[in-house]
């Protein structure tokens, strides 16, 4: 809700007609840096509360590259968790590139953040989890971006 109430701060000037500035309407992230004190109060928060709080910071909203990023290149990334599993029934985990960022599309719908991505990835993988063990047969899985989107 704090953002209607930024918005509504940086909209207070606009008028309507010929004459009138044009009303903004800038994005979530946007609306994030702009965030004062005075925004929080109006929001709800007592001044007694804010006034403990030396720094205001918000978070944004990560992208599909930054998403895609945090599955892969880390030293403990969530892929690379998975693949060490997998490998310790000798099967080889892959992950298609497209895959990767239909991972990253579904973690950004469900607006959590990269907490979504494990989720996801489970989900996906929860077929090949019961049955992997026991197939001696099975000595390689690739992940596709079709099977992300039967998720």
């Amino acid at each position: 809700g704090i953002e209607e109430v930024v918005e509504r701060r940086l909209n207070k000037s606009s008028r309507m007609g010929f004459d009138g500035k044009h009303r903004l309407n800038p994005g979530k992230t946007a609306i994030y840096k702009q965030v004062t004190v005075e925004d929080i109060e109006e929001f709800g928060m007592i001044p007694e509360i804010v006034g403990r709080m030396p720094v205001l910071t918000s978070t944004y909203e990560l992208t599909e590259e930054e998403l895609v990023r945090i599955l892969v290149e880390p030293k403990n990334a969530i892929t690379k968790q998975f693949r060490a599993l997998y490998a310790l029934d000798g099967i080889e985990l892959q992950f298609d590139q497209d895959a990767l960022v239909a991972i990253a599309q579904e973690a950004k719908k469900r607006s959590t953040g990269a907490r979504a991505l494990r989720a996801i990835v489970k989900a996906v993988l929860k077929p090949h989890s019961y049955a992997a063990p026991d197939n001696s047969e099975l000595t390689q899985i690739r992940i596709t971006a079709e099977a992300v989107r039967l998720v």
